[in-house]
């Protein structure tokens, strides 16, 4: 019985001690077409089959022709299966809204994180990914688009 043992946990030991992983994928919501004006979000779901000992780091991010709000500490929990496997993280948003029509193009961010016992903080990136802004219907080129969730006149 003891040769049992001892045998089950030299097989399972190296399971135990095995690193957690890190994922991290992204995506644009709604899309990747929106109007100059129109706040498109950058969902980036940073993941572990374990837990995380501390907040992700995720990169600053810039896109010329958009004004880009990082995340800050906003973020929501998020449980995905991913190829049979659970996994546990947080769901952070970029918000960006472009002022220019043209192709965006949203590099690969690398984000780093601590998952619960990983030897060293680990870190993973997104696919890169783009969007086309297209100007409202009604606007020239180049010329300033006004966009408001809305808007008050008073005349005195």
């Amino acid at each position: 019985m003891n040769r049992l043992c001892w045998l089950l946990l030299l097989i399972a030991g190296p399971l135990w001690a095995a690193e957690p992983q890190l994922r991290v994928q992204a995506q644009l919501v709604p899309g990747n077409n929106v109007v100059v004006g129109e706040q498109v979000q950058l969902q980036v779901d940073v993941l572990t089959d374990t837990w995380f000992t501390a907040a992700a780091g995720l990169p600053p991010l810039q896109l010329p022709g958009a004004r880009v709000q990082a995340p800050g500490s906003e973020s929501e929990h998020v449980n995905l299966m991913i190829e049979g496997k659970t996994f546990y993280g947080m769901r952070y948003r970029y918000r960006i809204t472009p002022s220019l029509a043209q192709t965006f193009n949203i590099p690969a961010l690398t984000v780093q994180a601590q998952p619960g016992q990983a030897s060293t903080p680990l870190s993973a990136q997104t696919a890169p990914l783009s969007f086309q802004a297209a100007q409202p219907p009604g606007f020239e080129p180049g010329e300033t688009v006004l966009v408001a969730d809305g808007l008050r006149l008073s005349f005195s």
